[in-house]
């Protein structure tokens, strides 16, 4: 009210949604999340939804997909911008603080006197992605200072690596593709064969 701002909130019991569809909470809260912006989105008619990921959010995500087993798209991390994204064709997702590290925001904050909540759950170690932000990476810190910008910078030329590769495959596509029809799409053997 005092920035003359408007303010959307909702609340939902993530842990019975979590049990009912056999997902994490983690994961379930963040598709709960993710619905509620775009919906508000959808509704005030934004130009787009504006997320608050950083530069250490990115480095454990990355992290989270290696860790998993992922392929060169869970490798490259978050992207600054998606669309269209798992929520809306028409509306993107933006990260612009992908690149700014925790420390660089928390000290902004510092030096501008600014109010913040913390949640407690990212203190909660039983969630993955924390152990990852309070154990692993410090851990990892201890062979090489600079791990975490190592690795979002990997994040980052994978970016690039995965970009080159998915224009590969449409172009492939266009080539390979000889008929597209309701019921079927016919490709040409020999085109397709020529393709890395």
């Amino acid at each position: 009210e005092e920035s003359g701002l408007d303010f959307f909130s909702e609340t939902t019991d993530v842990l019975a949604d979590a049990a009912y569809r056999k997902k994490s909470v983690e994961e379930t809260a963040r598709i709960a999340r993710y619905q509620y912006l775009f919906q508000v989105a959808n509704e005030v008619s934004a130009d787009a939804v504006a997320v608050g990921h950083h530069a250490d959010d990115q480095v454990e995500t990355i992290l989270m997909n290696m860790l998993r087993g992922s392929s060169l798209a869970g490798l490259r991390g978050m992207g600054f911008l998606a669309l269209p994204n798992a929520w809306s064709d028409t509306i993107p997702l933006v990260r612009p603080l992908l690149s700014t590290w925790r420390d660089e925001i928390d000290n902004y904050i510092r030096e501008h006197d600014l109010a913040t909540r913390m949640d407690s759950s990212n203190l909660d170690r039983t969630y993955y992605r924390n152990r990852l932000r309070h154990e692993l990476i410090p851990y990892l810190e201890t062979y090489n200072p600079k791990i975490r910008k190592l690795i979002w910078q990997t994040g980052f030329t994978l970016q690039d690596d995965y970009d080159l590769v998915s224009d590969k495959i449409k172009q492939s596509w266009e080539y390979c593709v000889s008929e597209k029809q309701e019921a079927h799409i016919r490709f040409s053997l020999s085109r397709l064969r020529s393709q890395p």
